[in-house]
């Protein structure tokens, strides 16, 4: 959103960089750092949880849990794909 309200193409890539140079290592302290120094959390990776080991789920849980993780994959690739073939016709279009 913020990318597109830029109309200069040069000086939005120049905000884009910027913004990532800023954004990049506040995503590493939100994502990564922040949930292990919790004590109390249900995130995988924070103290004592024991993260998808045979106590976490039983097998059925585990198939769904699989399946839908596959399934938001493949979602996420119907999108982009939907995504790409929208600009390809927006190109053609603006070639003719």
């Amino acid at each position: 959103i913020l990318r597109g309200s830029i109309e200069d193409e040069n000086q939005r890539g120049k905000f884009s960089a910027v913004y990532n140079l800023f954004a990049f290592p506040i995503f590493i302290v939100l994502i990564i750092i922040y949930p292990r120094m919790a004590e109390t959390s249900l995130h995988p990776a924070s103290g004592d949880t024991i993260g998808f080991s045979t106590l976490d789920l039983d097998n059925d849980l585990r198939k769904v849990f699989y399946l839908a993780g596959l399934g938001w994959i493949l979602l996420g690739v119907w999108i982009a794909t939907l995504k790409y073939r929208l600009t390809e016709i927006k190109r053609n279009d603006e070639e003719i």
